[in-house]
């Protein structure tokens, strides 16, 4: 899920503050961004069939089911394990998606990260919720098959409490503004209804084909 989007035509001013209640969305600096980003030109609003429409976009194209098994979240993402973090959809929603992942005493961090003393690296909770974040997206719009969705910032991420082997994670996720060119979402992650961390961060929303044939290695 976390890719480098050195080149990708995304205009992050789309990603405007969320019209939904009781949300607070901060501004976006662009001179923090890549400074390969600061030139690109995005597509304009109006030409996504539901932008200027807060989250009016396609309700469940993906399903038409309330909970999605690990053998069909394999099939909308591309991921399989041992980098796949999430084990099952309980819920989604047009704008909120919960999701299980269950960490094993033998995952592949378990044995080098914090020796004698395993702890879950943050940056896996980080991918948990852009990987959750990515199915609800993919949720919400048109021919998601033929976009691949990508990383493009996260910010605020704070971690309140470690989370080790043996543990269940819960991913709450929630779609706060969606463009054709990004998605703004605010993620929290679980253990026995304690908040472990919190964050919010924007996925880019880019052509699949376009997108590999610029960086398919020769």
């Amino acid at each position: 899920m976390i890719h480098p989007l050195d080149q990708s035509k995304i205009d992050v001013s789309e990603v405007r503050e969320s019209a939904l209640p009781r949300t607070k969305v901060r501004g976006l600096n662009k001179r923090f961004l890549n400074p390969a980003l600061r030139d690109i030109k995005g597509t304009e609003s109006h030409s996504s069939p539901y932008s200027n429409t807060g989250l009016s976009g396609p309700f469940n194209v993906i399903t038409e089911k309330k909970s999605i098994a690990k053998e069909e979240i394999i099939q909308m993402i591309p991921y399989q394990d041992p980098f796949l973090m999430i084990d099952t959809v309980t819920t989604i929603d047009r704008d909120r998606i919960t999701a299980i992942k269950n960490i094993k005493k033998d995952d592949f961090w378990v044995k080098s990260h914090f020796v004698n003393f395993p702890i879950m690296p943050g940056v896996l909770l980080i991918e948990a919720l852009a990987q959750a974040g990515t199915i609800l997206v993919r949720h919400n719009i048109l021919n998601h098959q033929e976009q691949d969705i990508l990383l493009h910032t996260f910010k605020e991420v704070n971690f309140f409490r470690p989370v080790f082997p043996e543990d269940q994670i819960r991913l709450e996720v929630k779609m706060l503004n969606l463009s054709d060119k990004t998605a703004l979402l605010r993620g929290e992650v679980f253990v026995n209804d304690r908040l472990c961390s919190d964050s919010e961060f924007i996925l880019a929303i880019v052509n699949r084909r376009k997108f590999r044939e610029k960086y398919a290695r020769k």
